[in-house]
């Protein structure tokens, strides 16, 4: 089994697996993929116990796999080999920043702590959301049905999980299919991470509020107030 190889020629792992394994992939994937959308759809103090329980499952489901932590993309040593997609973020996140600044659109971060505090939480959350999309939901879905349907299939649940806020659905569905198709080649959920914070960061300086609803879904789209 390779992890080297171009895009979509990854390794077919699932087609080796017994069919019961691949049917309790699928069944374990969408059983934590509906406790996560229980989550974003539950009022805030619902959604701590739901998320909570959600990434807990998601957590013990991916290390009960006992697959090699190169393939679950928790391997350090990836990062280097990719290093040039955290380059390529930074180039779109200026480029953003930029087109923005010349339409007068460019706003400051909106939050109540520093820049420092805010970027450092918010990578927190994208190594989380990285995580859940890929060592759990794509090492999944790729174990039961192969890497050419998971690459399409996460893209478009991690799409999902942002409605219904329209312009975060049609930019992580884009960026979903990136994303997962740089973890398919380079296996790591850090490199993403970082790539997920610097675009994630110039869309909420670049994109006003009053389009983003300051960057919610699910329950709290519908409960956003302008400031």
């Amino acid at each position: 089994m390779s992890l080297t190889t171009p895009f979509f020629s990854v390794h077919e792992a699932h087609a080796a697996l017994p069919s019961r394994v691949r049917l309790r992939e699928g069944l374990l994937v969408a059983g934590c993929y509906v406790l996560l959308l229980w989550a974003i759809w539950s009022p805030p103090r619902r959604q701590i116990v739901v998320g909570a329980v959600a990434l807990l499952s998601m957590v013990v489901v991916t290390f009960l796999r006992r697959l090699p932590m190169r393939q679950l993309g928790l391997d350090l040593g990836a990062f280097r080999r990719g290093a040039w997609i955290v380059v390529a973020a930074a180039c779109v996140a200026t480029g953003m920043v930029l087109l923005s600044a010349a339409f007068g659109t460019l706003q400051p971060l909106a939050s109540n702590t520093t820049v420092l505090l805010r970027t450092s939480l918010y990578l927190v959350w994208a190594l989380e959301q990285q995580f859940m999309l890929q060592s759990f939901l794509f090492v999944g879905v790729e174990r039961a049905l192969g890497t050419r349907i998971a690459v399409l299939a996460c893209a478009g649940l991690f799409g999902f999980a942002h409605l219904p806020n329209p312009v975060l659905t049609l930019a992580t569905l884009a960026a979903g299919v990136l994303f997962t198709l740089a973890f398919a080649r380079y296996r790591s959920v850090y490199l993403l991470a970082v790539a997920h914070v610097i675009l994630g960061l110039a869309f909420a300086v670049a994109v006003p509020e009053d389009v983003h609803h300051h960057m919610r879904v699910g329950w709290g789209y519908s409960r956003y107030v302008p400031k």
